[in-house]
């Protein structure tokens, strides 16, 4: 939260939480903890997905939500990535100061939506979905992914599970497209994996 002023009248009197915003998020960059981040031997990333804030152009903004998302396939670094963000708009908050030298404050809730996991090779699940791939006339290629997946709670709560591929290309973008000829393989090693004909 910062302190709503007139911004023609008496900028002077407001601190500006998009001003707070802005410093706490440039550090963030120029720290390498926004985007694909790599400290030493850990990795992780992290994304401002959406600010919103203010009413009009004549006042100081007095609020500003942002969210924001880390993740690490190791739990610990991805803390350290939460606490980076909490650190910076702290600091940012503390360096801007009003004419009467208040400043501005930072109300801060981070929330676990999902935690990694990591399958053998030798799991059940794993060793059914290679054989529905190669029963398809496909090479399997297990991957590490960092998207967020229903395999992630699945996972976490005992019961392992692979995700597939579908053709998705470009994902999250504005130039998403999907390979239809790919998404038709999937669609027959999903009915091999559902059938137990793989």
């Amino acid at each position: 939260d910062g302190v709503a002023s007139h911004a023609g009248a008496h900028p002077e009197q407001g601190v500006s939480a998009a001003a707070v915003a802005a410093l706490a998020i440039g550090e963030l960059v120029a720290n390498g903890w926004h985007g694909l981040i790599i400290k030493g031997q850990h990795t992780g990333t992290s994304n401002v997905g959406t600010i919103h804030g203010g009413d009009a152009t004549n006042v100081v903004m007095p609020h500003v939500a942002i969210k924001a998302e880390a993740r690490s396939h190791d739990p610990q670094f991805r803390r350290q990535i939460v606490e980076a963000y909490r650190t910076a708009l702290q600091q940012a908050a503390s360096k801007i100061e009003n004419i009467g030298g208040r400043t501005a404050r930072v109300r801060f809730e981070a929330e676990l939506k999902y935690e990694s996991f990591r399958l053998s090779l030798e799991e059940p699940c794993v060793q059914a979905a290679i054989a529905a791939i190669r029963a398809a006339g496909l090479m399997p290629e297990p991957r590490i992914s960092n998207g967020g997946l229903d395999a992630n709670w699945m996972s976490a709560r005992g019961l392992p599970t692979v995700t597939l591929g579908c053709g998705q290309h470009e994902i999250h973008t504005v130039n998403e497209k999907l390979d239809v000829d790919q998404y038709l393989t999937a669609c027959r090693v999903g009915l091999a994996l559902a059938t137990g004909m793989g």
